[in-house]
């Protein structure tokens, strides 16, 4: 009897994992519809989408006290209140100031030391097993900033349309990686539904960046999930030095689980190989959850032809093609 049970567990087992994993793939999903429903708040309030990631200095200075898109939807992503705490300014209001934390390492200063240990859920995938305040070691989350689940779009490498560089900057020279322009949610600038001129419909907004990468935090959360752009240059006047948090330029496959060829896992302090290329992944079977510009949510394959991910990244790339 007790060998028949042990037979019956055995075989329900998997079944069982597998619908809490979709459960929790579904939970997922509803934290980026809730993030495209914030976007479309957003748009709709300023007419333009927020900035993927930007400074906030008055002069083009090193190092930033910016921050990015997800700190701009708060309000309709159930943290008003959190939201109307923060000051978004030059001077003591500025959300990072350098040194805090350490010589040149931004930390939390003035009425921004709100964000501090501050949990959104909406920000988290449960299939994840990154730790929410984890000061990782690819990292100098001193601060123990949130460690954030979902990364805007900001482009791809190549440009799939007829010029294969449009839109990328400083190619190899950001810590090896490129700084990109042509998605929706960049450096230093803001766009409109209108600029997504391949559709709405056929461009990435926001995509999943959950798991791990040879067992390693390879997020866009090098100083947590709020800090923003290096400086406030559009990168097409000065890129150097524009490495970013909050978004990613697309450069590998889908679900990459090991570093790509010629590259190594730098530790804080060193030079890190994709600052703004990170891997875009999760630890979900098969695939990633994104959110479309017009708001709908996919689950896209991570066989996914390269070519076809990079054309979805992509805002006027001129080479539309259908979500699944």
């Amino acid at each position: 009897m007790i060998a028949i049970i042990g037979i019956l567990v055995a075989l329900l087992l998997p079944a069982i994992q597998a619908a809490r994993e979709a459960a929790r793939r579904s939970q997922c999903l509803n934290n980026l519809k809730q993030i495209g429903v914030a976007m479309h708040n957003y748009e709709s309030s300023y007419k333009v989408l927020p900035m993927g990631t930007w400074s906030l200095n008055a002069v083009n200075v090193w190092p930033s006290n910016g921050t990015n898109w997800r700190t701009a939807i708060l309000s309709w992503m159930e943290a008003a209140g959190l939201y109307d705490q923060l000051a978004f300014t030059d001077g003591s209001g500025n959300l990072f100031g350098s040194g805090g934390s350490g010589a040149g390492i931004p930390g939390f200063t003035g009425v921004c030391q709100a964000l501090r240990g501050q949990m959104i859920k909406g920000y988290q995938c449960p299939s994840s097993t990154l730790k929410p305040f984890d000061n990782f070691p690819n990292g100098n989350n001193n601060d123990r900033a949130l460690i954030i689940h979902y990364v805007g779009n900001s482009g791809a490498i190549p440009n799939p349309g007829p010029i294969a560089t449009k839109g990328i900057y400083c190619a190899g020279g950001i810590y090896t990686g490129s700084v990109c322009n042509s998605g929706m949610l960049t450096p230093n600038t803001a766009w409109a539904f209108r600029d997504a001129t391949d559709g709405t419909a056929n461009t990435f907004l926001v995509l999943e960046q959950s798991g791990l990468v040879g067992g390693d935090n390879i997020t866009a959360n090098y100083y947590g999930g709020w800090y923003g752009a290096r400086h406030r240059s559009l990168p097409e006047v000065n890129c150097g030095d524009l490495w970013v948090t909050g978004v990613t330029c697309i450069r590998y496959p889908l679900n990459l689980y090991v570093l790509p060829p010629g590259t190594t896992n730098a530790p804080a302090g060193a030079i890190r190989p994709y600052a703004d290329n990170t891997i875009v992944n999760s630890m979900h079977p098969g695939g990633v959850n994104v959110v479309m510009t017009d708001g709908a949510v996919k689950f896209i394959s991570d066989t996914t032809e390269y070519r076809t991910i990079c054309r979805w990244a992509v805002r006027d790339d001129g080479e539309p093609v259908s979500a699944p």
